[in-house]
């Protein structure tokens, strides 16, 4: 029993050190969204490396036990107080290990009454009230997949990014956080599109439908008339896309599945490349822009994803600095391949924007640049990995033609406050659930403590408008 608990605890601190090392956090319900709706489905070869060292030291520790049991414990004659004396510290050291303080917090957390979430969170809360158009446009909103906002900072990484940073007729948001519960693409996509964090259902894990209670931009657009339209490379299925975007009501979507039929032909391990799924997006805005009702399409990037990234052949030869040493000089004079993969969807969005600022459609045509998440690693080079976390913060972006002259909003905000911000660029409303346009208001975030994000996801199938109008009157 003695060996079995200290087996439990070097485990618990081991997966603890694991948690943060990928999330920068420890154990919080936000974390096992990653494990519910993450895992299945992930190429798990684009992380051998981390899972062999996790079998690995799960079987040291095993085996560690084994001998010391065998060699040590086993013929030692102590006295029972000693016995005693031993274990009572090994599970006051378990009690008190930090996974387990966070597994008890975890369980209050996910089992409050419905109406303590309500008298605490309610308050917060800002129903949609949506206003009707004139010459709605066409709505471009790009998700960077794991894209921090210091890839295009001349000052941490000069010429990686140099089409997105030299972008004209551009509204840059310079002080946009992650929100609390927007740490992996499906968070990061429901966070921005409702205004409110998204937590897996573990009581109905089969039934997870994204909050159909809840008005959010999608629906809001589609009831001012717009086509909804959404594409990535990668399966739908992952994450549980395919639920959100039933629950979001989109008329299209397109995945590596129905790429495939399109005869797609260039896949990494996640998908389809983004140069080649750029060019299926940019056919697709083409027959949109034609059928003259507004749209909304979406666009999720996979080239940066983690632990990597992936190069698309277009980019195999492009020219640029790549190498670790270019950006911090105590690095090793070697190419990192994250760095070629935002290099390369630099390029292929740059091409891709100038195309639609070129058609006939430009004008009538706002294009959104928002990141769904900040990179969790970049497993050949820590370096890079702390220069890209060195500016903290998302890229977020509005590029209009009637943007006369480049504009920079230093207000803070966070990923929830994103599509709230572009609804009210183009007139439509300001305010959304937790969501606070940072065109005018000050984002919740510096003001409401992460305990209330937790809240707010689990409410969020819950939230009723009615009562909440009653309330506030």
């Amino acid at each position: 029993m003695y060996c079995l608990l200290v087996f439990v605890n070097l485990f618990f601190f081991a997966f603890d050190y694991a948690l943060k090392y990928f999330t920068g956090n420890t154990l919080t319900p936000f974390s096992m969204n990653m494990f519910f709706i993450s895992i299945v489905g992930a190429p798990l070869m684009t992380f051998i490396n981390y899972i062999i060292i996790i079998v690995l030291l799960i079987l040291s520790f095993i085996l560690f036990l084994v001998i010391f049991y065998k060699k040590t414990w086993r013929n030692l004659r102590v006295s029972k107080i000693f016995a005693i004396f031993c274990f009572g510290s090994i599970f006051a050291a378990l009690c008190i290990n930090p996974l387990s303080v966070a597994l008890t917090k975890l369980y209050f957390q996910m089992n409050p009454p419905v109406w303590s979430l309500k008298n605490d969170i309610y308050p917060f809360i800002k129903v949609p009230k949506p206003n009707t158009i004139q010459n709605a446009p066409n709505i471009v909103y790009i998700f960077l997949e794991s894209f921090n906002d210091a890839y295009i900072k001349d000052s941490i990484f000069p010429t990686l990014a140099p089409n997105l940073s030299s972008l004209k007729n551009t509204m840059l948001f310079e002080k946009v956080a992650r929100s609390p519960g927007a740490q992996i693409t499906i968070e990061g996509m429901f966070s921005s599109f409702c205004g409110v964090p998204y937590l897996f259902s573990f009581k109905n894990p089969s039934n997870n439908d994204f909050g159909k209670n809840i008005k959010c931009a999608s629906h809001i657009l589609k009831d001012l008339g717009y086509h909804t339209y959404f594409i990535k490379g990668a399966n739908l299925e992952f994450q549980n896309t395919d639920r959100f975007l039933d629950a979001m009501e989109f008329d299209e979507r397109f995945g590596r599945a129905e790429l495939a039929q399109r005869k797609a032909k260039n896949f990494n391990e996640w998908g389809v490349d983004d140069d080649e799924m750029l060019e299926f997006a940019w056919e697709d805005f083409l027959r949109l822009s034609h059928d003259k009702t507004p749209f909304l399409q979406t666009i999720l990037t996979i080239s940066t994803h983690s632990p990597n990234g992936f190069v698309a052949k277009s980019c195999e030869n492009l020219q640029g600095n790549f190498n670790e040493s270019f950006y911090d000089k105590s690095g090793e004079d070697r190419e990192i391949t994250m760095l070629r993969a935002i290099g390369c969807t630099d390029k292929l969005l740059g091409e891709f924007i100038n195309k639609i600022r070129k058609s006939e459609f430009g004008e009538n045509t706002i294009i959104v640049l928002q990141s769904d998440h900040p990179a969790p690693i970049i497993e050949q080079s820590d370096k890079i990995f702390k220069l890209a976390q060195s500016s903290g913060g998302l890229y977020f972006a509005i590029n209009d033609p009637k943007i006369t002259q480049n504009i920079r909003i230093s207000r803070q905000s966070s990923t929830i406050d994103i599509f709230t911000t572009v609804l009210d660029y183009i007139g439509v409303l300001d305010e959304m659930q937790l969501g606070r346009s940072a065109l005018k208001y000050d984002s919740l975030y510096n003001s409401m403590n992460s305990a209330n994000y937790v809240k707010a996801a689990r409410l969020a199938p819950y939230i009723d408008y009615d009562e909440i109008e009653k309330i506030q009157k």
